[in-house]
């Protein structure tokens, strides 16, 4: 497709050379300079996440092959949402690490590699990079409290998991816009649809196929293919995947119902996601709990910039 076209991918043979076509594409754009080293990075604190025996040395040596990690854990530790008056500013990693606390580091070092992916920078419809990525980052601070409350400490790491569900959607972004993209998004809206519809008939795959396959090709742990490729098909085949499909689907719940970033799907399809929460063994007493929690959190990401690295203008 060129640009302005709204024509479909098609069906069968159609659709099914357009698929190939789009997918070989954004294949090939991984390669891209800008995001090659995003795969070592995330392939490193995804095996340092899952290591009981990691400790600062470890994640200090990761931030080298992110140098923005650096500033951004650094900038926190050093804040006042993590120092007090009568602390000293810290000046390496490791201290920083120390004080912010090994889990908060993990953090900060997956969200700045992620945060290249969502360099796309135009607004279509209710859609824009910094919304998404938004929606990103409170699905992963959500997975984390849901995880924990639902199920304790776990080796799955599902921060990482929410963070990266909808990143199909970014690469698509980046990768396929002349050919389909703006139309799924658009349509999406008008018809409050579900985005993977729309893909469907626009681009001839859908961001969970695209997620699947970058987490094949970046060598992640089956529980990661499983959540980026399963998060609106539910599909897994472990129960440890289930639960954190459900837990994904129920962040995705709280981010629709307080407004935060962009959803990629509409009020009709949000009443599906109850069923993750019954299917949790969460009650609504607990939900309200943990908004309060989110909203505490965020609001804390917030005053540290986290959401004010990507800027965007609007698709004219």
């Amino acid at each position: 497709m060129t640009e302005g076209q709204s024509a479909r991918a098609g069906s069968g043979d159609e659709g099914m050379k357009t698929r190939e076509r789009n997918l070989e594409k954004v294949m090939a754009g991984l390669q891209h300079q800008d995001l090659s080293t995003i795969p070592a990075v995330l392939q490193r604190i995804v095996n340092v996440s899952q290591d009981a025996k990691a400790q600062a040395v470890d994640l200090a040596q990761v931030c080298e092959l992110d140098k923005s990690s650096s500033a951004r854990i650094l900038r926190a530790a050093n804040s006042a949402y993590y120092s007090t008056r009568n602390q000293n500013r810290v000046g390496s990693i490791r201290e920083a690490i120390v004080r912010i606390g090994f889990r908060t580091t993990q953090e900060i070092i997956m969200s700045a590699a992620v945060c290249n992916l969502f360099r796309a920078n135009k607004v279509i419809a209710d859609y824009s990079s910094t919304l998404l990525w938004k929606h990103s980052m409170f699905v992963g601070v959500a997975n984390r409290l849901i995880y924990a409350q639902r199920f304790g400490e776990s080796k799955l790491d599902p921060f990482v998991a929410g963070l990266l569900h909808d990143v199909g959607i970014s690469i698509e972004h980046q990768f396929l816009f002349y050919d389909g993209f703006p139309e799924a998004i658009t349509k999406r809206q008008e018809n409050q649809s579900l985005l993977v519809a729309e893909e469907e008939k626009y681009l001839g795959l859908t961001h969970e196929e695209v997620g699947r396959q970058i987490a094949k090709r970046w060598n992640f742990p089956e529980h990661l293919v499983a959540v980026l490729g399963h998060h609106h098909s539910t599909d897994a085949a472990s129960v440890e995947e289930q639960r954190l499909i459900h837990v994904t689907r129920l962040s995705e719940l709280l981010c629709f119902e307080m407004q935060f970033g962009y959803c990629d799907f509409s009020e009709s399809y949000s009443e599906a996601l109850y069923a993750s929460q019954e299917r949790l063994g969460i009650d609504d007493e607990s939900f309200l709990g943990l908004a309060q929690q989110l909203k505490h959190e965020i609001e804390g990401l917030t005053d540290l910039g986290w959401f004010s690295d990507l800027r965007v203008r609007r698709l004219s």
